[in-house]
């Protein structure tokens, strides 16, 4: 991965979420963390519905024939339209980690490019091991674990959840990075894509909680 684009879109991340509102009230760290666990929840969804795990798809309330954009009828259709919502298995666990971008780049944290490749190489061994190769709700399964100590490890401070927890956030993000890396998919473009989509969203999405 390319450490130096995911700071910068960490960044941006963040900044799409503080102009929506999401940080005029920080939320609780349950809240931060239950929201991950629905991010990958939803990816479970989703394959439960009969959707393969590298498709993305763009949702948009426009019929194609009433495209106000333009978008529809030019090279790139939809996918190139910031005003299309991006779909599918890939796009919640990028949404996933799009929620740790924002809580790190709240706290002033980044990952470690050292620490990155680390962890990377051991997953690698991993899936060479065939210790990944299972179904898709194991993977799941997974992805869920590394979140509940983070839980048990923090207090009321963002920062501390940030800090104490940096291995395991670390590691979330390089399982993600990895698993859509083996269906041909990139992380990072899906996350700025997604970020192009929520920019124009409007406050808090319509009125959401959190």
């Amino acid at each position: 991965m390319n450490i130096k684009r995911f700071e910068k879109l960490q960044r941006e991340v963040h900044e799409v979420n503080v102009k929506n509102g999401w940080w005029e009230t920080p939320p609780s760290i349950g809240d931060i963390l239950a929201m991950m666990h629905c991010e990958l929840s939803e990816a479970m969804e989703a394959y439960r519905e009969g959707k393969n795990i590298d498709d993305v798809w763009y949702d948009c309330k426009q019929q194609d024939d009433e495209c106000t954009e333009g978008y529809y009828t030019s090279i790139g259709g939809c996918q190139s339209c910031p005003y299309s919502k991006p779909e599918g298995i890939p796009v919640e666990l990028a949404d996933c980690v799009m929620r740790i971008m924002d809580i790190m780049e709240y706290v002033g944290f980044f990952i470690s490019k050292e620490l990155y490749d680390h962890l990377g190489e051991n997953i690698i061994a991993a899936f060479k091991k065939g210790i990944m190769n299972c179904g898709f709700g194991s993977v799941i399964t997974i992805f869920h674990s590394r979140l509940p100590q983070m839980h048990r490890d923090s207090t009321n401070s963002l920062k501390v959840l940030v800090k104490h927890n940096s291995v395991n956030f670390t590691l979330l993000i390089v399982l993600i990075d990895y698993f859509l890396q083996r269906n041909n998919l990139d992380l990072l473009d899906i996350i700025e894509r997604k970020n192009e989509y929520n920019k124009t969203r409007g406050y808090k999405h319509g009125g959401k909680r959190v």
